[in-house]
């Protein structure tokens, strides 16, 4: 399913019906920003795609009570940095994807607690 959102924030999904969505596809949308809020009450979400949009940063937060995401693909984006706890529990997670943007280095936390992680 691929959501055809050309606006450059992302809607929230809070007042959605949609809790037991595991599978969110928002790539190519040429997405700007996302909301802090966007991805709340997701908490059945296993695959999130942000990939091949526009996004320059990330709230802290964005991916808070996303416990049971496997795969994120934020590649391809316009990412400069990552905020120092972004993927804090998280744990589950097995892919993130971002290559393809403008990150320097992660900062030295940003990956603490991922013991899933298989690729990055």
């Amino acid at each position: 399913m691929r959501a055809a959102m050309s606006s450059a924030a992302c809607p929230t999904t809070s007042s959605a019906k949609s809790v037991r969505l595991k599978t969110l596809d928002l790539s190519y949308n040429a997405l700007q920003a996302l909301e802090p809020e966007t991805f709340q009450g997701l908490s059945q979400l296993r695959v999130l795609y942000l990939d091949q949009n526009q996004l320059r940063e990330l709230p802290p937060n964005i991916f808070q009570g996303l416990g049971q995401l496997r795969e994120l693909r934020l590649d391809k984006n316009l990412l400069r940095e990552l905020p120092p706890n972004l993927f804090r529990g998280l744990g589950q997670l097995q892919e993130i994807r971002l290559d393809e943007n403008l990150l320097g280095e992660l900062p030295d936390n940003v990956l603490q607690g991922l013991g899933q992680l298989q690729k990055l």
